[in-house]
């Protein structure tokens, strides 16, 4: 057999293979990767544990992503009000009893009807988590883009026309956990939908680090490296690779 010939059937190989992927394999393949363990809050006191959170980009000003699977109360709201706080938790027990708590999706109620979890419901204010106000503009719910591949977005003209949409400031209030290293008041500008779930883009208005029951500004402890969620099991930061 020549050597072009051997190379054509292993392509054509991999290309066979590549449409036999399970969905199981694919899970169990993803795995094998960790990821940060994030807990997202937002208005009427919604949440939910994240493990998608990465940053966009630093200019023209900071933006996050992360993904949401739909359906979702959480996403409904942000939807609705647009702002949202991305926690950076430590790496501690109570963390991780707080991001379990995050994690339980909606249940089914009486008629089959989806009803949210309330974890809220479970933890004290001025304790647990605070109240925290942020400037909220009234302007129109966040629309979701079907992708598609030729789809382009103009930046500086779509953050022109949200300039031009704002109206009457007024305050919302977010839930703040408390247990924080940091927390990101965001504000999302985009969200795409890419099968049954949602791609999130915000912009990041505030960081600060609740303590002592208050939030107060950035203090310069020693970094943790966050709560890392590998196999289906929390973990922390070890020593560096020499």
């Amino acid at each position: 057999m020549s050597k072009r010939l051997f190379v054509k059937l292993q392509r054509y190989g991999c290309r066979r293979y590549s449409h036999e992927i399970t969905q199981q394999r694919f899970k169990e393949t993803m795995s094998r990767i960790s990821s940060q363990a994030m807990i997202l809050t937002t208005s009427n006191m919604k949440g939910v544990t994240l493990g998608s959170v990465t940053s966009l980009s630093i200019n023209p000003r900071p933006m996050v992503q992360f993904n949401l699977q739909v359906p979702s109360f959480t996403s409904q709201e942000i939807h609705k009000m647009k702002k949202f706080a991305l926690h950076l938790m430590s790496p501690t027990q109570h963390s991780v009893n707080m991001a379990k708590l995050f994690s339980k999706g909606a249940i089914k109620g009486c008629n089959d009807e989806f009803v949210p979890t309330r974890p809220f419901d479970l933890l004290v204010e001025g304790k647990d988590y605070l109240m925290y106000d942020v400037e909220c503009r009234a302007t129109n719910p966040i629309p979701t883009i079907i992708c598609e591949e030729d789809a382009k977005i103009d930046w500086e003209k779509d953050e022109a026309l949200c300039n031009d949409t704002k109206v009457d400031a007024k305050s919302l209030s977010l839930p703040i956990l408390t247990s924080a290293e940091r927390v990101i008041i965001c504000e999302s500008i985009r969200c795409f939908q890419v099968g049954d779930h949602e791609i999130w883009v915000g912009q990041v208005e505030e960081i600060c680090s609740p303590d002592s029951g208050r939030v107060n500004e950035i203090n310069k402890e020693q970094k943790t490296g966050g709560l890392v969620y590998f196999n289906r099991q929390f973990y922390k930061i070890g020593n560096p690779i020499v």
